[in-house]
């Protein structure tokens, strides 16, 4: 999701808002603009809900730091009794990359080495996850 770039300090909190910002993960980024928002959402299968559960201000995010956040996510949701069998991300590049730092293989170079699914990160969740790749509408 496209933000304005835009940072600002509020005298009164004593704080810059407008920057990359990972929440509790720090990946030296902290100084610079951002300029999009990663939102992760979870959806139910079963039943018709939407439940947004983390949001990270971001300039251009690696695919290792976009993995790293994915498994903090995944970890969190299970702590909580939630399992994540499915993760949804649009086809560009650095969302494969991202699938293919988690265990995936979604780029292949042989199509019997293709692999849809990365194993549940968390300690305890013995199950895999689907990587799915949304087609544009």
């Amino acid at each position: 999701m496209s933000l304005k770039e835009l940072v600002e300090f509020d005298k009164t909190l004593k704080r810059t808002f407008g920057t990359v910002d990972y929440g509790s993960l720090h990946f030296g980024e902290s100084e610079i603009a951002a300029k999009e928002a990663i939102v992760f959402m979870l959806v139910g299968l079963k039943g018709h809900w939407k439940l947004p559960v983390g949001y990270f201000f971001v300039r251009g995010t690696r695919a290792a730091i976009q993995a790293g956040l994915i498994g903090n996510c995944l970890e969190m949701s299970h702590q909580v009794g939630v399992n994540v069998w499915t993760l949804t991300m649009d086809g560009a590049q650095h969302n494969i990359s991202t699938f293919n730092a988690l265990g995936a293989n979604l780029q292949p170079n042989d199509l019997n080495e293709l692999k849809t699914t990365f194993s549940n990160p968390c300690p305890g969740a013995n199950h895999f996850v689907n990587a799915i790749l949304d087609p544009p509408t």
